[in-house]
């Protein structure tokens, strides 16, 4: 936000400029980044706890 601002637009303008215009954001997942048609570079895992256990389940 302190690069682009804190408008909506503007987030949403900066977020979509890593990995192209920018470099790429060091996050606790790994490098978040995106190509330039907006999709993310980066495999995406969501884990569902199902009777105790959780089930990692693959997006991209």
């Amino acid at each position: 936000m302190k690069e682009g601002g804190i408008s909506r637009e503007a987030i949403r303008n900066y977020m979509a400029s890593l990995g192209t215009a920018r470099p790429p954001l060091h996050g606790v997942s790994g490098d978040i980044a995106f190509d330039a048609f907006g999709d993310i570079t980066g495999e995406i895992l969501f884990a569902q706890v199902r009777n105790g256990s959780p089930e990692i389940m693959k997006v991209k």
